[in-house]
């Protein structure tokens, strides 16, 4: 599946909604639907909210980390695979997911953006989050950000972050595997605590106005996903130097997979001293 740029996306959504707008008699019997089944007024309305929201903001994660305090820190209390890259992040994900669900785990997914609905981002064993759930989660987060006088520095990207955290603890998930939005070192996913396993996927310039303007610098900023004393598994198309200076300064280990004629050959690298422990030892 190839997933529209989001700006397009929205922006078509918008002109949609615009040319609905200027219709007469159905500009006031249009009822909202999703793949022909109608969507609750609730449900619509706290979308509506959502999206007048910024789509995402890269001044800082504070924000992030104070809205997660109000609803007693639930990021913390899970384990996480997490991934970036420039390219493929999404696919990696959904195979990572698809292989701890075959090995009997309960797999929470987070990826962005969605082609259809919200509730594509939000996933336990493949399955998406109900439309009763998701509006609970964000109506409440909506109320908590907003008593805090939160909500003007929150992005609609930090709240469905914050959702997905709620959501996983109440199903009790096993594990997480989750997707940063863009970059890694002030994405909002990176408040999580250090993960069994980080994944950067490939490194290519992309939003350089946020993350630099070549491919180490690029690479340095996502490399922030790796914490400390976290297996780290990064794709050929990744400057490795970059890589190995932050795994040593998390004691961390590499390992580095070069894909040839589409066969993954792992090749382990210890950034540290001592045995290393393949990453997938972690879960």
């Amino acid at each position: 599946v190839v997933y529209p740029d989001q700006r397009a996306f929205f922006l078509v959504a918008h002109a949609l909604k615009c040319t609905h707008a200027h219709g007469r008699a159905r500009a006031h019997t249009h009822t909202h639907t999703h793949r022909g089944k109608p969507m609750s007024s609730a449900y619509v309305s706290v979308l509506r909210q959502v999206l007048a929201m910024a789509p995402q903001r890269h001044t800082g994660v504070q924000r992030v980390v104070t809205l997660a305090k109000l609803v007693d820190d639930p990021h913390l209390q899970l384990r996480y695979v997490h991934v970036t890259g420039s390219n493929g992040k999404g696919s990696v994900c959904w195979k990572i997911a698809g292989a701890l669900q075959a090995a009997g785990l309960t797999v929470g997914l987070f990826t962005s953006p969605h082609l259809f609905t919200f509730r594509e981002r939000l996933r336990v064993n493949s399955e998406m989050i109900d439309e009763p759930s998701l509006t609970a989660l964000l109506a409440r987060l909506l109320q908590v950000a907003t008593s805090a006088g939160l909500l003007k520095q929150l992005s609609f990207f930090d709240l469905f972050t914050v959702a997905s955290f709620l959501y996983f603890r109440q199903k009790q998930v096993d594990v997480v595997v989750l997707e940063v939005g863009i970059g890694g070192r002030l994405d909002s996913t990176v408040v999580v605590p250090p993960p069994r396993l980080a994944v950067i996927t490939s490194v290519s310039v992309e939003h350089a106005q946020l993350l630099g303007s070549t491919v180490e610098e690029i690479a340095a900023d996502k490399a922030h996903i790796i914490k400390d004393k976290t297996p780290v598994v990064i794709g050929p198309a990744v400057p490795e130097a970059v890589i190995r200076a932050r795994a040593r300064l998390t004691n961390s280990e590499v390992w580095v997979c070069h894909g040839k004629g589409g066969d993954g050959e792992a090749v382990g690298g210890s950034a540290t001293a001592g045995a290393a422990v393949e990453p997938w030892q972690s879960f």
